[in-house]
């Protein structure tokens, strides 16, 4: 994939691209009792990235799955003369599963549609309902880009994973994407199997100096982004 116009990168590539322009991020904000990383700080990160690689993010809401439920429980609290007493309080959860659609806007029929939860309970069910797509889409964003955070020294964590320590984790990651993605194709079918052997060889072998289609081999999450491409675009055939 090196030397491509980012015009050639399919939607997994350019993701990819995503991944490795923003590996950490520092937490800059403070509410019930621990820091967090802002909405504002991962969009402004993230975002530009996007707009380099031409690639859009569409979130919807699954029809049927939003859900509005009372939510009551008890509070222990101390009153004035330092008794404890128990406040019962009143709520709403609002739950629904999302489907964030990566979208690349050079090939809009190149598309990467992944499901993602959202939830929260308030007093008010405008505001429960609004913190739960909030967090749904901090934590997504997050999540999705294996962007590690740090409230202390970004550097030296920064440091750990050009050094490899959370390439790991997205390799794994994406390997079990491949592998999902191949299970998908039937046992009987021995054609289609067949293609995606023939497909991913030559990159797997770039990759690890053997051939082989064994794609539990792979050392890079560029050649990974590539086969599960390969395996993806058969899948689609």
């Amino acid at each position: 994939m090196r030397g491509y116009s980012i015009e050639t990168k399919n939607i997994h590539q350019k993701i990819q691209l995503v991944r490795e322009a923003v590996p950490v991020l520092q937490d800059d904000k403070t509410g019930h009792g621990y820091t967090y990383v802002s909405e504002e700080s991962i969009l402004s990160r993230i975002k530009g990235v996007m707009q380099k690689l031409n690639i859009s993010v569409v979130p919807s809401v699954v029809p049927g799955t939003w859900r509005f439920e009372p939510f009551t429980y008890v509070k222990k609290k101390l009153d004035k003369a330092g008794n404890q007493i128990e406040e019962v309080v009143r709520e709403f959860l609002f739950t629904a599963e999302m489907v964030y659609t990566w979208i690349n806007n050079d090939d809009p029929n190149d598309n990467y549609p992944v499901v993602w939860p959202a939830g929260d309970n308030h007093s008010s069910m405008a505001q429960a309902m609004g913190s739960a797509l909030t967090y749904s889409n901090r934590y997504f964003l997050l999540k999705f880009f294996n962007v590690a955070t740090s409230a202390d020294d970004p550097d030296a964590l920064l440091r750990n994973i050009n050094a490899g320590a959370v390439d790991e984790a997205a390799l794994k990651e994406m390997i079990a994407q491949i592998d999902a993605a191949f299970k998908q194709i039937p046992a009987e079918d021995k054609e289609r199997r067949s293609a995606v052997a023939v497909a991913i060889t030559p990159i797997i072998q770039n990759d690890t100096g053997k051939k082989s289609a064994n794609y539990m081999t792979l050392k890079t999450l560029e050649a990974a982004a590539e086969v599960f491409a390969a395996v993806q675009r058969i899948l689609g055939e």
